[in-house]
């Protein structure tokens, strides 16, 4: 699947958009994805309905969005880090 074709994706990539890094919870950040994915009208019907379908979908993007520059890690149980390489 092409990552504009995928609406995680393309929140994290616009998300990140006018920052360098960025660190926060799970909850936080499906809160921001959803925000960003609502606001840029992406096709919410495919966004998980959850933090951990949240990281489920994260962990298959990974490396297109390392292909992108941007690093995605979870750094602790609850939490993830995102940076611009």
């Amino acid at each position: 699947m092409a990552i504009e074709e995928n609406a995680v994706a393309s929140s994290i990539l616009m998300f990140m958009e006018g920052q360098s890094s960025w660190s926060g919870t799970s909850k936080k950040l499906m809160s921001v994805l959803k925000s960003v994915a609502k606001k840029e009208e992406l096709d919410m019907k495919t966004f998980p309905k959850s933090p951990s379908a949240l990281s489920r979908k994260i962990n298959d993007i990974k490396s297109n969005l390392l292909n992108e520059g941007i690093e995605i890690e979870k750094i602790s149980q609850r939490d993830w880090q995102i940076k611009k390489s």
